[in-house]
């Protein structure tokens, strides 16, 4: 599965264009990628259209990054 980060990459080049293209800044998709994926929902409509992907593929990307992220952090006991 992919996750944002790649699905940004392969459908729309990089985090500004993206960024370009919904109006927000690229400081904004960058911390979709890096910290909040769930942000991006936001403007799934928009980023489905454009990918030319299903609103259930978009999800299952949210879903796959938020799981990678959350490997990267540590467990705090």
């Amino acid at each position: 599965m992919n996750s944002l980060k790649t699905f940004i990459k392969s459908n729309f080049k990089a985090n500004y264009k993206l960024a370009l293209e919904l109006a927000v800044t690229p400081q904004t998709v960058g911390t979709w990628v890096n910290r909040n994926p769930r942000g991006a929902l936001r403007y799934m409509v928009e980023i489905t259209e454009m990918a030319n992907c299903s609103p259930q593929y978009f999800m299952n990307v949210i879903t796959c990054t938020e799981e990678e992220l959350g490997a990267k952090q540590p467990n705090r006991s």
